[in-house]
């Protein structure tokens, strides 16, 4: 059943059976990472001895201001370097309820089947992340029937919008306060 065709008090069952990752899948992934650990930690190298392998951040920490300011006088663009932190992006959402994660899982399944006028798929997950705080102030109550609209409503307008987190940066930096204002004065 395509998503168009679920009605509003389906979707909750319709994303965990077509989007939510099974637990076979979710083994899999488990032992992909642990063969490419033993990989790296047995027989990668012949001359060097991999003990460990250890992941870019410590989870729930803030990169090094240093970081940023590094990127920055790199010049690069907005959304560059986006894949330098997908570990901070999942740190970002890793402890949201399942139902805002559900709601990004149906708010992606939707983009990949939509064409023109979005913004790029990074920004769609703060999009969404700010519709579940600003429409919920984060109840458990929440219905997905309601926070899907309310994302489509958004994204609408989303050129209107001026929405950032400072959890894993702060514009306390010399460097880093004067790009991020300035950034939130461009227009997409």
């Amino acid at each position: 059943m395509e998503l168009y065709q679920v009605s509003a008090g389906s979707l909750d069952a319709w994303i965990a059976e077509h989007l939510q990752p099974s637990e076979e899948f979710q083994l899999q992934v488990k032992d992909t990472v642990r063969r490419i650990c033993d990989f790296l930690k047995e027989t990668c190298f012949d001359d060097i001895k991999v003990f460990k392998t250890v992941m870019q951040v410590t989870p729930g920490s803030k990169p090094s201001p240093q970081v940023y300011e590094d990127l920055i006088q790199a010049g690069a663009g907005p959304g560059e370097f986006c894949t330098s932190f997908t570990e901070l992006q999942r740190d970002f959402i890793k402890h949201c309820p399942a139902k805002l994660k559900n709601l990004l899982r149906l708010v992606k399944h939707w983009y990949k089947e939509t064409t023109s006028g979005l913004p790029p798929k990074y920004a769609l997950d703060l999009l969404t992340i700010y519709a579940w705080e600003s429409g919920t102030k984060g109840a458990e109550n929440f219905s997905t029937s309601e926070g899907f609209p309310m994302v489509m409503e958004l994204l609408c307008r989303y050129q209107e919008l001026c929405v950032y987190w400072t959890e894993f940066y702060d514009l306390q930096s010399s460097v880093i306060g004067p790009h991020v204002k300035q950034l939130l004065r461009e227009p997409w």
